[in-house]
């Protein structure tokens, strides 16, 4: 190895580990994030990353209202005001029982997990395109509250429906 080699392996490792700290995990952050305003409720989106599961980032509604994005082993967040919503993700497929319908009071957390079910709505003869089915499962908080700690955090805010 020359010198100009080893010169430019020992700079560019830093910048290299620079550029891969610049997500952070959720355990990371999850004590600055701050405490819903008073009045709102919580909801945590969250997505594991499984060989199994699909790639495709996905739109996250809220009473047929684009709330945000669902990445792969991401979570996010979004503060709501006490109301029933409907929660759903973008699909392709249809799948029984696929989105819920969730009342939230002030001051409740509710975990919400995005997942893909292989097989459902495969190709076929006719129908030569393999699409990705898309639900939504409601996740008891003590599983949710560790669930999301180990994955890629993009953020968080206040969200309110269209009149």
């Amino acid at each position: 190895m020359n010198r100009r080699s080893l010169l430019l392996g020992l700079t560019a490792t830093p910048l290299i580990a620079a550029c891969a700290e610049t997500r952070l995990t959720f355990d990371k952050v999850e004590t600055a994030q701050p405490v819903p305003p008073v009045g709102k409720a919580r909801f945590y989106f969250y997505r594991d990353a499984s060989p199994y599961e699909g790639t495709q980032v996905r739109d996250i509604y809220l009473n047929r209202q684009k709330i945000g994005l669902s990445w792969p082993n991401g979570v996010i967040y979004r503060d709501v005001p006490a109301g029933q919503y409907e929660v759903s993700v973008y699909t392709q497929e249809q799948y029984p029982n696929q989105f819920k319908t969730v009342v939230v009071r002030p001051g409740e957390t509710h975990y919400v997990k995005i997942d893909s079910i292989k097989g459902w709505g495969e190709a076929t003869s006719s129908d030569p395109i393999s699409r990705e089915t898309w639900v939504v499962t409601l996740i008891d908080p003590a599983v949710g509250s560790r669930a999301i700690r180990p994955l890629w955090f993009y953020g968080g805010g206040n969200w309110a429906p269209a009149p």
